[in-house]
């Protein structure tokens, strides 16, 4: 007898959960107190189970939705109550039934990545939200939630608050294409975990800069008060791990840079060693956090950054120390040749009078400003590594090898005529922007190719020429930093995007050079 009791309820129970009924409801009207109260108390009362809610309030307008589960013996007293209570509320009330199948898969679409864009500035128009949802529409992202997080907005626009902000809530994947788009941007050498290559990057930038706000701060605390020297500490230390070089200093002399803290160990070390952290590159810096000091297991990229990097600190240092600051004491004499030897590529700070340096010393500071910092960082120029490149090209025709190579590995050719491309583009540009400047402003011809070198390796260093240029010397330095900031393959790839290559090959036929 218990027994098909049991058997009796087992089946009852199975039915039971056939039955099951999803439903959407969307409530919209004037927003009344207790509105939402009194219409989850219906589902209250039928045991009804809440999969899903949410509610906004725009202008004293309410908009509720909840998605409920429940069994085909309640839905129909369910919604019958809740049209009533909808009706003597004044608002209006629409049911959507909701298959098993189309809820599991809504759910697991939860499983997808989840992003929050901020719209910040001092006002958001209906424009800026438009070209932010159709891009995240371009990339197949689902917007979740948008909210506005700053306060009303009154309509006399005397008394506007200053910001605006609105947050979106975003969920999707990103397409093989978009991450390649993010190892293209970040020079990662495979597709494969770019995404936590990039989570990576962002944390390391953020407690990196924090770390060195937080050694710049008693420096400056002591100078400019606590809440400034906090933002000076802070700004500065963003400045120079993005390799930025942009400094607050102007507001005690114009163009004094850091020139007033020559002799400071604090500001002198901590602005380099956060320049050489931003140069050499994100990838190197994964390097090291996976294996450590066993450098053995290191990328070739790597290696050859590392050294690259290390070469054009000690050398220009070593000319620095012996013969541009040889009348200063020691202690300063080290600070300024070591600060003086990292700067140029591509931070853009300075310690020490530029023009009181000799010609060899300023010629040096051009050639470490074309040169730049490392592929895949916050730092500009042709990078260290095409330096490397053509210098391992160059030692291997030397030698009579077929191919260059660095710790055991060989260079593809499609590299070497990458780097060779690039140099001479720099080059080029380089050269043509400092003879015309220095033709059409009359000026030394030395000065103005410094000049386009910190354009072009977007350094931000000057001898004090460019403040007198007239506006078409300006214009060339401006192209020349926007050239050097997006990079002349980028651009020769865009321009020739739509070149239509051919398989067929013309015939050889050898020139002699050299």
């Amino acid at each position: 007898m218990s027994t098909n009791l049991r058997k009796r309820k087992k089946e009852k129970r199975y039915k039971m959960q056939n039955n099951v009924e999803i439903i959407q409801i969307n409530i919209s009207g004037e927003d009344k107190p207790g509105m939402t109260s009194s219409l989850t108390e219906i589902l209250a009362r039928y045991d009804a189970f809440i999969l899903d809610i949410g509610q906004a309030n725009i202008h004293q307008s309410l908009t509720l939705g909840i998605l409920f589960r429940t069994t085909s013996d309640k839905s129909g007293n369910i919604m019958k109550e809740l049209l009533f209570k909808a009706s003597e509320l004044g608002v209006m009330i629409r049911f959507t039934p909701i298959s098993e199948q189309n809820y599991d898969d809504w759910v697991g679409r939860q499983g997808k990545n989840r992003y929050i864009i901020t719209l910040l500035g001092r006002t958001v128009t209906a424009r800026h939200i438009a070209e932010v949802t159709r891009v995240v529409a371009q990339h197949g992202l689902n917007i979740d939630a948008i909210k506005r997080l700053t306060g009303r907005i009154p309509l006399r626009e005397d008394d506007r608050a200053a910001k605006s902000c609105i947050e979106l809530s975003v969920r999707g994947s990103l397409t093989d294409e978009e991450r390649s788009t993010m190892q293209e941007a970040i020079a990662a050498p495979n597709v494969g975990g770019v995404v936590r290559l990039t989570g990576f990057i962002l944390k390391t930038a953020l407690v990196v800069e924090l770390l060195g706000a937080a050694a710049l701060f008693p420096v400056f605390w002591q100078e400019f008060g606590l809440i400034k020297g906090l933002w000076y500490a802070l700004f500065h230390s963003i400045s120079a791990f993005c390799n930025a070089g942009f400094d607050l200093m102007g507001i005690k002399e114009p163009f004094s840079s850091l020139v007033d803290y020559a002799d400071n160990p604090v500001v002198s070390v901590a602005i380099p060693l956060l320049i050489i952290i931003g140069g050499i590159g994100f990838l190197t810096w994964d390097d090291i956090r996976t294996n450590r000091l066993h450098i053995t297991r290191y990328r070739m990229q790597s290696k050859v950054i590392l050294v690259v990097t290390g070469s054009l600190i000690l050398l220009p240092g070593i000319y620095f120390f012996l013969f541009e600051f040889a009348r200063e004491p020691v202690g300063k004499r080290l600070l300024l040749s070591f600060f003086q030897a990292v700067t140029p590529r591509t931070a853009g700070f300075n310690t020490a009078d530029l023009t009181a340096m000799s010609e060899s010393g300023q010629t040096i500071i051009t050639m470490l400003m074309l040169i730049g910092g490392s592929p895949g960082s916050t730092a500009g120029g042709m990078k260290t590594t095409t330096l490397a490149v053509l210098l391992a090209n160059a030692l291997a025709v030397f030698r009579r090898n077929e191919y260059p190579h660095f710790f055991n590995r060989r260079i593809s050719k499609e590299t070497i005529s990458q780097a060779a491309t690039i140099f001479a583009m720099y080059l080029g540009l380089f050269l043509a922007g400092g003879l015309v400047i220095s033709r059409m402003e009359g000026q030394p011809i030395l000065d103005s190719l410094f000049e386009t070198a910190s354009a072009i390796g977007t350094v931000g260093l000057s001898l004090g020429l460019t403040p007198q240029l007239h506006t078409v010397s300006r214009l060339i330095l401006i192209g020349l930093m926007f050239f050097g900031r997006v990079g002349g393959l980028t651009l020769i790839f865009a321009a020739l995007s739509s070149t239509q290559n051919s398989s067929a090959r013309l015939p050889q036929e050898r020139i002699t050079v050299g």
